[in-house]
């Protein structure tokens, strides 16, 4: 039965279930909860299709996850950073999407800054920069800029090293430690220096999700964060204690998104928010 069942169907039946519900499947899965033959049947209806999202601050935008995390085309993913982009994103604001990945903020930003406002998605991985494109091109973009680069201090190159998920794919810079992991060589860029050379609008909001060099993107853009005072929503990578170092040395008052807490008391993989003093 579930075999005659296809995937515009599915995705036919996931966009009338009521959110509560949908969410449930969502975290059953993301812990590991569901039946892996059942979380396989479902996500075909979702890789490298085009589609609308359900549900989320992107409901009703165009959407294609690629390779990448099927849920993002569910419009469930991370909510408390969706609800942030929401709640600080503005007709004219500025928003830097630092890991953009496929772009599942990038376009929930380009929607929100409209009109008069710009995106700046920085992604190295060429895969992910290729769906981005596509997803900003699907909703009829114009407003958004695409840096196919990594964030960082030291400029140049660095080692992109791979996993079976684009999402999850860590940078290293050159002479790091050898890794099994197959890798490509990408460009590196820092956002002080594209800044001051007007190649950059000043930010509003800075969102950060890049697997663990969270501390490297910190220093490539501090002379910013002292001058235009964004606001900052990162994704920890177990750098608690550097992160939240860095961001109170910058004049931020830092606690993690989820319940206000202190970021070093955190999970390792917590959301937190940075909001100048």
């Amino acid at each position: 039965m579930l075999r005659e069942f296809g995937p515009s169907q599915l995705r036919s039946v996931v966009g009338l279930l009521p959110r509560p519900f949908v969410s449930l499947l969502y975290n059953l899965r993301s812990r590991g909860l569901l039946p892996t033959w059942l979380a396989k049947w479902a996500q075909r209806g979702y890789r490298r299709t085009d589609q609308q999202i359900p549900h989320g601050v992107g409901a009703g935008l165009l959407f294609n996850p690629g390779n990448s995390i099927v849920s993002y085309a569910l419009g469930l993913v991370e909510p408390d950073v969706q609800a942030v982009l929401e709640r600080h994103l503005k007709a004219g604001s500025t928003f830097y999407d630092i890991g953009a990945n496929v772009g599942f903020f990038t376009v929930i930003g380009a929607r929100l800054v409209a009109p008069g406002g710009r995106v700046h998605s920085f992604e190295p991985h060429s895969d992910n920069a290729a769906a981005l494109r596509h997803n900003v091109a699907l909703n009829g973009f114009t407003h958004v800029t695409l840096w196919e680069a990594a964030v960082s201090s030291t400029g140049g190159d660095a080692q992109l090293y791979l996993t079976d998920t684009s999402a999850l794919a860590t940078l290293r810079a050159p002479g790091s430690a050898a890794s099994p992991e197959p890798s490509v060589t990408v460009k590196c860029v820092a956002v002080d220096e594209l800044l001051a050379q007007g190649r950059l609008d000043p930010p509003d909001v800075v969102k950060i999700d890049v697997e663990g060099s969270e501390p490297d993107v910190l220093d490539a853009m501090a002379r910013t964060l002292e001058r235009y005072r964004p606001v900052i929503v990162c994704e920890l990578h177990d750098t608690n204690q550097a992160v939240g170092a860095k961001l109170r040395a910058l004049g931020y008052v830092v606690t993690d998104l989820s319940d206000g807490s202190p970021i070093e008391s955190a999970a390792a993989n917590a959301h937190v928010l940075a909001l100048p003093r």
